[in-house]
């Protein structure tokens, strides 16, 4: 259940911005997400991929369950160098480039 955010909206205040800007990345590049969100906040990180197969990134056997303190959250975080989070493309979607005239 989300309650309401400090500023009387229906939820707390959440953004999320990739590493890069623009965001672009070759195949198996590491990303990282940068998250800003209210104190208790609970976040939640979830992989859905090409077969509808969901797992759970965050929170995990590193870094557990528990209310956001607030500011800036990075993932995967910079001390944990076991835990990667790697961007494919799905498969059939490749861009194509346009042949040029």
């Amino acid at each position: 259940m989300v309650g309401p955010g400090a500023d009387g909206s229906s939820g707390p205040r959440l953004t999320a911005r990739l590493d890069r800007n623009p965001p672009c990345y070759p195949a198996g590049a590491e990303v990282t997400l940068q998250i800003g969100a209210e104190a208790g906040a609970y976040l939640y990180i979830l992989n859905i991929a090409a077969d509808n197969t969901v797992t759970l990134n965050y929170p995990n056997r590193y870094l557990p369950d528990r209310a956001l303190a607030g500011g800036d959250f990075r993932f995967p975080p910079a001390d944990l160098p076991q835990l990667k989070l790697l961007l494919y493309p799905l498969p059939g979607k490749r861009p194509t480039a346009k042949p040029s005239r």
